[in-house]
């Protein structure tokens, strides 16, 4: 089930690469089937996937303790109908730092166990991405509440624990209200916090 989750997830960012490719260069040579995207002969591919959590799990000490040092801002836990959702920001310069973090954020068992984590970001020069990891629109709702708050430099990753319960629209409303709470620290509890230390 997690490798299909994956495979729409490509699907679904490299039609959205492939869209706005060609609005913005008509005359480029782009060929997009199944999860394969290549324009003007180069392949393309989405940036940011979630951690492994098999590999998480038995994941080296050292690259442990270098993830335990990244420093997050941590939302409080928000509930809607038995699902739960929890916010965490941090500063990030490159997708290597994007990706990095998603680790990170998964040093947490919660998270670890949690039905989807998503991610979306901005980087210092403007660039932005997201994966919805099968939560289908989280991410893009989180990197566009991100633009709403002219935040750059930061990555916001949201844990997601269905409670049994669908929550259609309310899920994006939590996901806008908590990206807007962990890029500014203002309208709910947050507190920093390094994940998986005993600090």
């Amino acid at each position: 089930p997690m490798q299909t989750e994956r495979v729409r997830e490509t699907k679904r960012q490299l039609g959205d690469i492939a869209t706005k490719q060609r609005k913005l260069f008509p005359q480029a040579k782009i060929a997009f089937k199944g999860t394969k995207l290549t324009i003007n002969g180069e392949n393309v591919t989405p940036a940011v996937y979630p951690p492994d959590r098999a590999a998480m799990i038995c994941l080296d000490p050292t690259e442990r303790e270098y993830l335990q040092k990244i420093q997050f801002i941590t939302s409080s836990k928000e509930y809607i109908l038995g699902s739960s959702f929890i916010a965490r920001s941090c500063s990030v310069n490159s997708i290597s730092d994007v990706q990095t973090a998603y680790k990170a954020v998964h040093l947490d068992p919660e998270t670890l166990a949690a039905t989807h984590t998503n991610v979306g970001y901005i980087l210092p020069d403007g660039n932005s991405g997201y994966c919805d990891d099968g939560d289908y629109g989280m991410g893009r709702t989180i990197t566009a509440a991100m633009k709403e708050q002219g935040v750059k430099g930061k990555a916001v990753y949201i844990t997601r624990q269905f409670g049994g319960n669908k929550i259609g629209f309310r899920c994006f409303q939590a996901a806008t209200q908590l990206t807007k709470a962990a890029c500014t620290d203002e309208g709910l509890h947050v507190l920093v916090t390094y994940i998986g230390s005993a600090g």
